[in-house]
């Protein structure tokens, strides 16, 4: 199941992985998402849009913004959609 930029912004402010509000959180605004925060993370998007991921700390350091995010997380969909 692939997530949009708009289900993944509400997803980080609603379970308070970034400090914004959805109105603030743009796709380029900088984040950083910690060990807490990127296991959260990973959790909910286990739990709401049944995505597993296990993010290398390579992939992780990338993660300085919702637009990095979210094409991380479209990547990772791509490779495990074609392993099924």
């Amino acid at each position: 199941m692939t997530i949009s930029r708009d289900e993944l912004r509400a997803l980080l402010v609603e379970c308070e992985i970034v400090p914004f509000s959805t109105d603030e959180l743009g796709d380029k605004t900088p984040i950083i998402i910690d060990s807490f925060a990127l296991v959260w993370l990973i959790q909910m998007l286990q739990e709401r849009h049944d995505i597993v991921l296990d993010p290398s700390d390579d992939e992780v350091a990338t993660f300085d913004s919702l637009w990095a995010v979210h094409a991380y997380l479209t990547a990772a969909q791509s490779v495990q959609d074609g392993a099924r």
